[in-house]
């Protein structure tokens, strides 16, 4: 081993180890609090509407809708039966606190009061909604399990139908948004008036991640992972289902 190989080989070393113990461990020490809710429903979906409050909903699906409400930031819950007889599924808060949940038969049901007092809309198709989100101030979408989509626009409800079991929805900004679908990802650029099928394909589609208006990920049922960098144009795949 020449004198010079020798060198850079104690460089490296020094180097390495220099590395290693500059290393430090972090400890996390996590708490795991169990809390009696006071019920054994199926919950579905959660929001909080400040640090203290917030609002499960669940149910049994054509038996008994049921929410539970907190006000100590979840150290006890309380049941309120009142709000639907039939599973709820999605929940969903605005600016102003006013609260919207749906669920089974496509009943939407809101709330001023911060879940005193509600009241309902039940949607013409009856088909089951299953995530609801406010998109601004005057837009508000629900999904649904046969490829309805309900769009409150202004106070009212309008239908959209895209034909596909819908099962997740997110908005980078008020205009643009995408759902995922059976075997689809659609994507709106018109804050949910039309919407346009992507190229994504060959999974169930059941969840959405965007971080800014062009980077996201998408993932299906079977376990495929797909990534946009140019907001849905096309996709990368980055586990096969």
């Amino acid at each position: 081993m020449t004198q010079r190989v020798i060198k850079y080989f104690f460089m490296a070393l020094f180097f390495s180890t220099t590395i290693i113990s500059c290393r430090k461990k972090v400890t996390l020490n996590i708490t795991q609090v169990i809390v009696d809710t006071i019920s054994r429903q199926n919950f579905q979906d959660i929001i909080f509407l400040d640090k203290d409050t917030a609002m499960i909903v669940g149910g049994v699906r054509y038996s008994n809708g049921q929410a539970l409400i907190t006000y100590d930031a979840g150290a006890t819950w309380h049941v309120k039966d009142s709000i639907s007889k039939w599973a709820l599924y999605g929940i969903t808060s605005d600016n102003q606190k006013s609260i919207y949940t749906t669920g089974v038969t496509g009943n939407i049901f809101s709330s001023n009061d911060r879940g005193k007092t509600w009241t309902s809309f039940q949607t013409p198709e009856w088909s089951d909604l299953e995530k609801i989100r406010v998109i601004s101030d005057s837009v508000i979408i629900a999904i649904g399990s046969e490829g309805v989509l309900q769009r409150r626009i202004n106070g009212n409800w309008v239908s959209v139908n895209l034909k596909r079991q819908l099962n997740a929805i997110a908005f980078t900004s008020a205009n643009t948004g995408y759902v995922a679908a059976f075997g689809a990802i659609y994507k709106t650029s018109n804050a949910g008036r039309t919407w346009d099928m992507l190229s994504a394909k060959g999974d169930n589609f059941c969840g959405l991640h965007f971080f800014d208006d062009v980077n996201g990920f998408a993932i299906g049922r079977e376990g495929t992972i797909l990534e946009t960098s140019n907001g849905g144009k096309t996709w990368r795949t980055r586990r096969n289902g």
